[in-house]
Parts: C-alpha cells; sequence; structure tokens
C-alpha cells in the first residue's frame, strides 16, 4: 500500500469514528437509548456502559473526546493530502501520536467495560476498532517518502467528513428526541382494572400525605441509577415531606440482566428487616452492577452477607421476595410500562399522570400540586 491511499484511509476511518463519536455523545447527553446489539428487554451493554463513571470526564461524555481526536486527525490526513506528504511528515508523526493514544484509551476502556461491567457496547467497540485501524494506516503514511501521482479535488476529501458530521448530528438528534418524547410527563387514564399499590410496598413519607407517587424502576437500570433518582427521593424526605408519598416497586422482565433480579431480591430481603430504603440509597449512590458490589452494599448497610449470598444461591429462599417481583411486573404491565424508572402520580383530586426517565419532579412542582389540591375545585 502506498502512503498517500495510506493517507486516505486514515482520513475515512476518522470520518467513521467521528460519526460514531458524534452519535454516542448526543445519546450520553440525552440519556437516550441506543441500538446495541441483540434488542430484548433489559438493559443492554451499551445502556451499563453509559451510566459508568468512566463514561464521562467532568461531566463531559468522553465520546466527545473521542469526537475531538477523530477530527484532528481528518483534518491533519486533508493537510498532508493538499500539502503533500514529504512536507508534512512532522505532521504525520503527530497523528500517530494521537491515533495511538486514541487506541490505548479505547482498548482500556473496553476492557473495563468486559471485564469490570461485563458489558459489551457496540458502538464503544467500533469506536475503538476505527481508532485502531486509522492507527495501523497512519503506520504506513507517516514517512510519505512516496511521491503522489495525482491528488484528489479538496472537496472530494472535504465531503466524507462533512457528511459523517451531518448524518451524526441528525441520527443523534433523532435519539435525542425519541428520549425527551419518551420521558415527557402526560395525562394517563388508568387502564381498567390496573393497580398502582398494593399492601406491603415500601412507601417513604407519610402515610398519609395527599399526594402519591409511585415508581416501577429496576436498580440496575441506567436511567434508574441517574442522579435524578436520588433528587426524588431526598425531596420526598425534604421539601416534598409530608406532601408526598412515593410507593417503589420493581420492574423486571423476564429478560432482563440476571444483576437486576439479584439486586430486586436483596432488596426485598433488606426491606424484611427494616432497611429496604437503606438498600436502595446506598446501591443507588455506591453499588456496582455485578454481584459484588451488591454484597458491598449489604455489608454496608449493617446486614449479614452470608446470609445475602445463600439467598442468591437458594431458588427456595428466594420465592417469597420473588413472588413480590412477580406481582409487580404483572402491575407494570397492566399499567403500560415499557421503560424505567416510570412514574406514576394520584394528586388529591385522583387525577393520575405520568412521566418517564428523569421527569419525575415535573409531576411534583408545587404549582402543579396546588392545581390538583381539592381546594381549588
Amino acid at each position: 500500500m502506498s502512503a498517500q491511499t495510506a493517507n486516505r484511509l486514515v482520513f475515512l476511518f476518522a470520518c467513521a469514528g467521528a460519526f460514531v463519536a458524534l452519535v454516542l455523545g448526543l445519546s450520553h447527553i440525552a440519556g437516550a437509548k441506543l441500538p446495541c446489539g441483540v434488542p430484548g428487554e433489559g438493559m443492554s451493554g451499551c445502556d451499563i456502559v453509559a451510566e459508568s463513571p468512566v463514561s464521562r470526564i467532568g461531566g463531559i461524555p468522553i465520546a466527545f473526546f473521542g469526537l475531538g481526536a477523530y477530527l484532528l486527525v481528518a483534518m491533519g490526513a486533508l493537510a498532508r493530502e493538499w500539502r503533500g506528504l514529504l512536507q508534512t511528515q512532522k505532521l504525520g508523526i503527530w497523528m500517530w501520536l494521537v491515533l495511538a493514544a486514541g487506541t490505548l484509551i479505547s482498548a482500556g476502556l473496553l476492557s473495563y467495560a468486559w471485564i469490570g461491567l461485563s458489558a459489551v457496547c457496540t458502538w464503544c467497540t467500533a469506536s475503538g476498532i476505527l481508532m485502531l485501524l486509522a492507527l495501523l494506516a497512519q503506520t504506513v503514511a507517516v514517512e510519505g517518502r512516496d511521491v503522489p501521482t495525482k491528488r484528489l479535488p479538496s472537496w472530494a476529501l472535504a465531503l466524507p467528513l462533512a457528511v459523517a458530521l451531518l448524518a451524526g448530528g441528525v441520527y443523534g438528534g433523532i435519539l435525542m428526541h425519541r428520549a425527551e418524547e419518551m420521558t415527557r410527563a402526560r395525562e394517563y387514564h388508568l387502564p381498567e382494572g390496573a393497580v398502582l399499590v398494593r399492601q406491603g410496598n415500601h412507601f417513604l413519607g407519610a402515610a398519609n400525605a395527599p399526594v402519591l407517587l409511585v415508581v416501577f424502576a429496576d436498580l440496575q437500570c441506567p436511567a434508574c441509577r441517574r442522579a435524578s433518582m436520588m433528587k426524588v427521593i431526598e425531596d420526598v424526605e425534604g421539601r416534598l415531606h409530608g406532601k408526598v408519598r412515593l410507593v417503589y416497586r420493581h420492574f423486571i422482565p423476564q429478560k432482563t440482566n440476571p444483576a437486576s433480579v439479584e439486586a430486586a431480591l436483596l432488596a426485598e430481603w433488606a426491606g424484611s428487616q427494616g432497611k429496604f430504603w437503606d438498600f436502595v440509597k446506598t446501591f443507588l449512590r455506591e453499588g456496582r452492577a455485578n454481584r459484588e458490589g451488591m454484597l458491598k452494599v449489604v455489608r454496608s448497610i449493617g446486614l449479614d452477607e452470608r446470609k445475602a449470598k445463600r439467598l442468591l444461591e437458594d431458588k427456595k429462599l428466594q420465592k417469597p421476595y420473588a413472588e413480590r417481583l412477580h406481582t409487580d411486573l404483572a402491575d407494570a404491565q397492566k399499567l403500560e410500562v415499557t421503560f424505567t424508572p416510570a412514574w406514576f402520580v394520584r394528586y388529591a383530586d385522583g387525577k393520575v399522570d405520568r412521566a418517564f426517565g428523569g421527569n419525575a419532579m415535573s409531576l411534583l412542582r408545587d404549582e402543579v400540586m396546588a392545581k390538583h389540591s381539592p381546594k381549588r375545585r
């Protein structure tokens, strides 16, 4: 392969990588669900990685740093094509260093996802492969000692980059719009026979609070583990104390990640000892998406780790807690829950509204609750 051909391949790989990184970054900002591997009802590898602390640096999705690297490499490849490879050998070396660093970082992040999170994000993997391919091509192009036979016109090289950025922006925007539509609060009419609360459900706040807030959630779900969930809990214990009663119910479909089932079983087991909310809050703050992480939460709230292990290994011990999960799932399906966290609020006047994702607080604004107060009717 000639150095000139290798340089053009570097440019094309960088364009493809920019598309992937832009889509990843926009989806992480919006908390959108990416198509990732085999579709199913549980968390995908992309969801798990998106929720991981390593997916952001200083609150900025790490994909945007990858986007910056791809853009630098793409512009460098364009400059080398236009100015000539022999005249831009130092630039070629800097491009190689950027790609080498990007490949090492990608390898580290992918290894952490595969080993530490037991998750495979197809988009992250694609980005890592493109970074590696660009590095290999740049290794050939870095010296650029061969004399180019013909240079391509500027528009022929600039066009793929423009298309990649436009396509990434449009697709990322579509995912962001879908996420917004999914989480938007809206008036809801309970289906006939649907049940919001059952006796024995775990609740937080005053039992006689005029407003009932019910959440169907999965402790391992990335959207359920965002800061917005803890914000609701903190508000129910704080500024909304006496006004809102929060009831937690599980939504664990059959095809869900087994870790979701284990987390829910441990939460119910902790609840049988009066520590349901201790487990939930500690897990949301500190829990990891694996058994060791869950057992660490058990230890931190003062429960017996050995009994917790036996519970996770003995179907007979799980039976009373598993029955609660099945009941919650049946009620959730009757309520048309398809996405977690799903929030239902029943105001003092009996009206029911619902929201998904991080939009629970839109249901609990003071002016909204006042609007549905019997005194105002």
